[in-house]
């Protein structure tokens, strides 16, 4: 799991487009899968995969 606080420090390292593919590097170390920044007011949602497995028990 992330949090924004790893997202700010991994972005605060971006300093032109050269730095982007470090940027995502970045973002794929924390677990983060998939984003998405809405253009309508600037807002990003970030994602991670999660895997659940059901193992099975002896009921």
């Amino acid at each position: 799991m992330f949090t924004l606080d790893q997202i700010k420090a991994a972005h605060s390292k971006v300093k032109s487009g050269a730095d982007f593919p470090n940027y995502i590097q970045d973002l794929i170390k924390l677990g983060i899968t998939y984003y998405e920044t809405f253009v309508s007011d600037g807002h990003t949602v970030f994602q991670e995969k999660i895997i659940i497995k059901l193992l099975p028990t002896k009921i």
